[in-house]
C-alpha cells in the first residue's frame, strides 16, 4: 500500500491519481506493517492454510481519488495514463531499450510488470482468508490520514 505514497499512484503535486485501464478496476494494497503482522499470525497457526490470501484493502483508483480528497480538502482527479495494451507495449519496450536490468533490484520494468498485474485485475485475490485472523488491517483512507501532510504538498 505504501506503493501509492512512493510510487506513480498519486501525484501529490498535481492533485491526481493515477491509473492505466480503467478507474473502477479495484486494486489490493496492503500496509508493509499489515504483511508482517499476518505472517506472524500465520507463523503461530498450528495449521494454517497452504496459500493465505489476505488483502489490507480493495480499491478502485477513482475511490483513491475520493479518499485524497476527503484527506486533503481539496479535489484530486483521475489521470488516465493509457490503456493496459499501452502499459504492455512500455513494459516490452522498457525491456528492450534497457536489456540486462533484471539484475536490478525492482528495475523499471518489473514496477511496470506490477502495475499491469494490478490495473489489469490479474493480480486481484479472491476467496480471501481476511476474518482468519483477529487484524485490524489498514484501509488506503487510514494510510492517507496518516500521510495528510504529502497530500496537501
Amino acid at each position: 500500500m505504501e506503493l501509492l505514497l512512493w510510487g506513480r499512484g498519486i501525484d501529490f503535486k498535481a492533485h491526481s491519481v493515477n491509473y492505466w485501464g480503467t478507474p473502477d478496476q479495484p486494486l489490493d494494497y496492503t500496509t508493509m506493517a499489515d504483511t508482517a503482522a499476518i505472517t506472524a499470525e500465520a507463523a503461530l497457526d498450528p495449521a494454517p492454510p497452504k496459500i493465505l490470501r489476505i488483502v489490507g484493502n480493495s480499491v478502485t483508483a477513482r475511490q483513491i481519488a475520493e479518499a485524497a480528497a476527503e484527506v486533503a480538502g481539496t479535489p484530486f482527479t483521475l489521470n488516465r495514463l493509457g490503456s493496459i495494451d499501452d502499459l504492455a507495449a512500455l513494459i516490452a519496450k522498457e525491456l528492450h531499450d534497457h536489456p540486462g536490468t533484471e539484475t536490478e533490484t525492482f528495475p523499471r520494468f518489473q514496477q511496470l510488470q506490477y502495475a499491469h498485474n494490478m490495473h489489469s485485475g490479474r493480480g486481484q485475490l479472491h476467496d480471501l482468508d481476511n476474518g482468519r485472523y483477529p487484524l485490524e488491517l489498514t484501509s488506503v483512507r487510514d494510510l492517507l490520514r496518516a500521510n495528510a501532510r504529502m497530500l496537501k504538498g
